[in-house]
C-alpha cells in the first residue's frame, strides 16, 4: 500500500482542491465531446486545448480515443450518474448511451435524471435529493453509516431511469415521494 499514491492525479480536481483515494473506488470525470463538432469547438475554445481540435485528423482521433463510450469495458466499479436534462455540454442522450452500454455489459449503474436542471442542480430540492442518493450509494459500495433517504426526495423533479434497486432505500423513497 505504501507504493500506491494517495492522490490519483487522473481524478484530482484542481478547481475544488479535492483529491480521491484510488484504493477503493474510482471517479469518472467529464470527457471531451466527440459526437458533435460544434460542441467540440466550444469546448476547445473554452479550454484553449488545441489537442482536441475536431478539424484535424489527429484531433478527431484523440477525441475518439478518449470517448467514454469506447471505454465502457474498462469500467470496473459501480457508477452513479447525475444528469440535468438541459445540460448543453453533456446531453441526456450521451448519458443515456453510457447507461445503455453499461447495462448491456451488466456493469452496475445508477442513473438519476432531473428534467428541469442544466449542468448543475440549481433547485435546492433537487440538490438535497441527489445528495441523499449519493450518500446511500457511497455507503452501499464503500461502507460506512448513512441516514435513511426518507423524505429527501420530496418536491424534487428526479427520475431514476436505471438502478434504483441498487441504492438501499431508494425504491421505497421514490414510492413515498410519488404519493
Amino acid at each position: 500500500m505504501a507504493r500506491r499514491p494517495v492522490l490519483d492525479r487522473r481524478v484530482h480536481d484542481r478547481q475544488r482542491s479535492g483529491s480521491i483515494l484510488p484504493l477503493r473506488y474510482a471517479v469518472a470525470r467529464r470527457t471531451p465531446p466527440v459526437h458533435e463538432p460544434a460542441r467540440a469547438r466550444r469546448t476547445t475554445a473554452r479550454t484553449d486545448a488545441p489537442c482536441y481540435d475536431h478539424e484535424t485528423d489527429a484531433g478527431r482521433e484523440l477525441l475518439t480515443r478518449h470517448s467514454l463510450l469506447r471505454r465502457v469495458d474498462r469500467i470496473r466499479k459501480p457508477l452513479l450518474i447525475g444528469q440535468g436534462a438541459n445540460d448543453p455540454r453533456v446531453t441526456q442522450a450521451e448519458s443515456d448511451q453510457i447507461v445503455t452500454s453499461m447495462q448491456s455489459k451488466e456493469i452496475p449503474v445508477v442513473y438519476v435524471l432531473y428534467p428541469d436542471e442544466g449542468p448543475g442542480f440549481a433547485r435546492p430540492e433537487n440538490r438535497l435529493s441527489f445528495y441523499a442518493i449519493a450518500e446511500a450509494f457511497f455507503a452501499e459500495y464503500l461502507g460506512g453509516r448513512v441516514e435513511p433517504i426518507g423524505t429527501d426526495l420530496t418536491n424534487s423533479s428526479l427520475q431514476v431511469p436505471a438502478g434504483a434497486d441498487q441504492v438501499p432505500g431508494l425504491v421505497a423513497a421514490l414510492a413515498q415521494a410519488a404519493r
